[in-house]
């Protein structure tokens, strides 16, 4: 009878520690189900988060914009632990060749798809870091939508060895989800760091190269931010036509 209870009791420990350990597994995994995740659009331009390497062994030389949104997303699996991603491919160029029209229908593209869509948080734009301060500050002012916007690119071609976008767009869809980033106007998330699109301005073409406007990073529990802008923001309306753009440095648009 002793013997009987010795081997029977620790074989019913571990029945009921193996139900235990299931049902909080699939508690967990009832938690995270894609279904209960925010859906946020990846709008995509191109840029040196899309470029591709003409030579391995040569960063310096690559052609911007060359993957598709799709390939973009797929370099980053970690994504679909924090939102459901829908994609559409706006453009795939250098962002030396977005025009002033490519703004405006960018901006009523935002607007109208924040406005159709409730379930969309809101909406990440991959882009070229040579034009990204000029196409955030313009969206600034004109996307009529308190869900956040979030403006992303990288450094380095998608090809690289340390490739920076991947993780630059993973941190702009934890910004994108998060409920204190809503109301906060166009934001840039590079290097763990939030800007605005207010005042940010690209010093230099390196990792860290954009500076002013830094509002929040990335920390580990996602985005903290440290204030709000207090301007406003898409509150202006294009009511003419754009038909010059100084594309040279130092001047004035």
């Amino acid at each position: 009878m002793k013997a009987h209870t010795l081997l029977t009791l620790p074989l019913t420990r571990l029945l009921w520690s193996l139900c235990a350990v299931t049902l909080i597994s699939g508690w967990s995994f009832a938690l995270e189900s894609p279904e209960d995740l925010p859906t946020v659009l990846a709008l995509a331009t191109g840029g040196t988060i899309a470029g591709v390497q003409n030579d391995p062994n040569d960063p310096a030389r690559y052609k911007a914009g060359s993957l598709s949104a799709e390939e973009i997303l797929a370099s980053v699996p970690g994504l679909s632990k924090h939102a459901r991603m829908e994609v559409e491919q706006f453009s795939n160029v250098p962002s030396t060749e977005i025009t002033p029209e490519d703004w405006v229908r960018l901006s009523n593209l935002i607007t109208a798809r924040l406005a159709q869509r409730d379930d969309i948080a809101g909406v990440v734009v991959t882009h070229g870091t040579d034009r990204m301060e000029e196409t955030a500050f313009f969206l600034h002012l004109t996307v009529n939508s308190k869900k956040p916007v979030i403006m992303v690119g990288a450094q380095r071609p998608a090809t690289h060895r340390s490739a920076d976008g991947p993780a630059n767009l993973l941190s702009a869809v934890r910004t994108a989800v998060s409920p204190d980033a809503r109301d906060r106007g166009v934001m840039l998330v590079m290097d763990e760091r939030i800007l605005s699109a207010r005042a940010v301005r690209k010093d230099y073409p390196r990792i860290g190269g954009f500076g002013e406007g830094q509002i929040g990073v990335i920390g580990h529990d996602g985005p903290e931010f440290l204030y709000r802008p207090t301007r406003p923001h898409g509150v202006t309306r294009v009511r003419w036509t754009l038909f010059a753009y100084s594309m040279s440095i130092g001047e004035s648009v």
